[in-house]
């Protein structure tokens, strides 16, 4: 984050005790975060801290730089010593340690072997959802890793293999085949008709659904003869 900072001179050519009284004075004024009067963050004043304000020990300070490294958030650290959240951000900083970003606690590391083999996987056939299951992980965060390593994606125009078709349709068919009272034929122009929107018009599977009034079971059964 870029912060603007603009310098100001007030008063030049003046004694140590003028400037160090001009300081107190400018402070008390403006106010400081500490007191929750203003903005500035100046700590001591007049030479001395605000009442709230508590100085740590070099043991305390080391203990805060361990617990951030093995891993423990902010907050977790300030609530197992006693102190502010800001209080350990600004001890780190101090000491030349710039906090991380929160992450989430289910989030891993995802090393540059698995990403190859996710996009070894796709290119082969299997699908998002079972390189999901098979990596553990969401899959949002499968189709950002896809999506960031520039692969192309497949679309309703995939060619399928004749294996993986014949599983299609054993899942789609209707449940009791023809003889189902609500399953109705679909005529020879019908059919053709379905084909026609599919194939040669491009029509998505919710609109043929939706202009020949059929089901989606119905649809993967006469599509596929």
């Amino acid at each position: 984050m870029f912060i603007y900072k603009h310098i100001m001179k007030i008063k030049m050519w003046l004694k140590e005790s003028e400037a160090y009284k001009l300081e107190t004075e400018l402070i008390t004024l403006i106010g400081r975060r500490c007191d929750k009067t203003g903005p500035l963050t100046n700590i001591v004043i007049d030479g001395k801290p605000p009442k709230n304000y508590k100085e740590l020990s070099d043991k305390t300070i080391k203990e805060i730089i361990e617990l951030y490294y093995q891993g423990r958030y902010l907050k977790h650290i300030g609530d197992e010593l006693g102190l502010n959240e800001n209080k350990v951000k600004r001890t780190l900083i101090e000491n030349g340690i710039i906090p991380r970003r929160k992450t989430p606690i289910n989030k891993r590391y995802i090393s540059d072997k698995e990403i190859e083999l996710m996009i070894f996987d796709y290119n082969n056939g299997l699908s998002i959802r079972k390189i999901k299951d098979k990596y553990s992980l969401s899959f949002e965060t499968v189709r950002n890793i896809l999506r960031k390593n520039e692969v192309v994606f497949r679309g309703y125009d995939y060619k399928k293999s004749e294996e993986h078709i014949k599983k299609i349709f054993k899942n789609r068919i209707v449940k009791y085949g023809d003889e189902h009272p609500s399953f109705k034929l679909l005529t020879k122009e019908e059919i053709l008709r379905l084909k026609d929107l599919r194939f040669n018009q491009k029509k998505s599977i919710k609109e043929i659904l939706s202009l020949m009034m059929i089901s989606q079971a119905k649809y993967y059964y006469y599509i596929n003869i």
